[in-house]
């Protein structure tokens, strides 16, 4: 069947058209090599201006429906104005806790990471009044002991009992990706990097912590450890907050 005069290519179109088919074939190679050396590495131009556009079109999207159940509560300029600079001392978390327990909070999950501890605060003035006013041979050892326990405050081991007593607290850890170096050799050389790293200092200071994790953590199959993503390192939370709490999982 002969062609149809309508779908026949122009005589000499290609001759005419091959310069500027070159030019853009040239164009498009050389956008996407830029493309491409832009955003080589995590803090590449393209990665600068994601984070630099994030807020503008967080803004910008549609309100996203949400559960009226679920509330998020934030360490905002606002609460950093009226309680101090962060990081706040535990005795704020105390508060925090216990008052989504007082509300009946079926699970609060912190996306705040609670890896060091915090100093024993020494009321002085409290210990100061206390020994002005005290007269000899008239206080008790009761009176010494609430004295001190109220003066001398251990405001991670308060944040332990508010976590147990409330029963819903989960807390968060983060993890460390592997080198690229490390994460070419794939999971051999990812694992043999974390054998190595067990042996180290480092590792052994926060040893107990990350064991404390172990009853919220599932063991893989022998098959799945052979393909499982694995991080090289992780920061728990303090032992003894972990313990106390409901659960921890990656934040």
């Amino acid at each position: 069947m002969a062609e149809s005069a309508d779908t026949k290519t122009p005589k000499g179109f290609w001759s005419k058209n091959i310069k500027t088919l070159r030019i853009g074939l040239g164009m498009g190679l050389a956008i996407g090599i830029l493309v491409v050396l832009l955003g080589l590495d995590d803090h590449g131009f393209l990665a600068k201006t994601e984070l630099l556009t994030l807020d503008f079109r967080y803004r910008m999207r549609p309100q996203i429906p949400v559960n009226p159940e679920v509330a998020y509560v934030d360490y905002d300029d606002a609460s950093l104005a009226l309680f101090g600079s962060w990081p706040w001392p535990r005795h704020r978390q105390v508060a925090l806790v216990n008052m989504m327990d007082f509300y009946d909070a079926r699970a609060a999950g912190y996306d705040v990471f609670f890896t060091e501890k915090n100093d024993i605060a020494v009321l002085d003035q409290r210990l100061k009044k206390f020994v002005n006013e005290a007269k000899p041979g008239q206080t008790s050892t009761d009176q010494v002991m609430q004295t001190l326990r109220t003066a001398i405050r251990d405001y991670d081991r308060d944040f332990e009992k508010a976590i147990q007593k409330a029963g819903n607290v989960y807390l968060g850890y983060f993890v460390e990706e592997p080198d690229k170096s490390i994460a070419k050799g794939g999971v051999d050389a990812i694992q043999a990097h974390i054998d190595e790293y067990k042996k180290g200092e480092e590792y052994q200071k926060k040893q107990g912590a990350i064991e404390a994790l172990d009853p919220y953590t599932l063991e893989p199959t022998p098959e799945l450890k052979k393909s499982v993503f694995k991080m090289v390192d992780i920061t728990p939370p303090l032992s003894g907050l972990t313990r106390a709490s409901a659960g921890a999982g990656y934040a």
